[in-house]
């Protein structure tokens, strides 16, 4: 069965969403691995990963805490890559699909956020006053994200674009490694 082009296009977001995460990751010092995107139903469904190590030694709490701020902005980059069209960050398709297709990275977020919070105002008095500052670690968070994918929208969308053209059909899988994302023109002239 040939595919659609609104499948196309699907599997396009699906491969810019996983990349951003990749190039985020790096940018932000966080070992990252591979990449890979398989078709695993025609219509929608799919598997895809970009595989990011998280560990990292965390000997106080500054530490701590940009970790956790820079987790968030790696989670947050996944969507706000997938929503890029003619190299522009599209802030309105971001949020809404943070809640549907990054529903588990939002969860992720969700979680740290909290912790961070905790961190950054450990006096909160009340309910409004933790989510005032939640809203504001949040909000922030999220700008640094869409600024870095902006910014790093050229290899995003190329790389996604790379990811999506080898599959076709269910089952197609295609991985890319770090040491070959690492060859590549865009990622040698960005990271080397």
């Amino acid at each position: 069965m040939k595919m659609s082009s609104y499948r196309r296009k699907q599997l396009q977001k699906i491969g810019q969403h996983e990349v951003a995460h990749y190039i985020v990751a790096r940018i932000l010092g966080f070992e990252v691995g591979g990449i890979s995107l398989k078709i695993t139903h025609i219509h929608d469904g799919h598997e895809a990963g970009s595989i990011i190590k998280l560990y990292g030694g965390l000997s106080d709490i500054s530490d701590v805490s940009t970790y956790l701020e820079n987790r968030i902005i790696v989670l947050y980059a996944g969507v706000l890559g997938e929503s890029i069209e003619n190299g522009e960050v599209n802030n309105t398709y971001a949020l809404e699909e943070l809640h549907k297709g990054g529903k588990s990275d939002f969860d992720k977020v969700r979680e740290l956020l909290q912790v961070l919070n905790n961190i950054k105002y450990p006096n909160a008095h009340n309910e409004d006053d933790a989510n005032k500052n939640l809203d504001f670690i949040n909000n922030c968070l999220w700008n640094k994200a869409a600024k870095l994918v902006g910014e790093e929208h050229a290899i995003i969308t190329g790389l996604g674009s790379r990811l999506a053209s080898e599959v076709n059909l269910v089952g197609d899988e295609f991985k890319l490694s770090h040491e070959e994302i690492d060859l590549l023109p865009s990622i040698q002239a960005r990271f080397h």
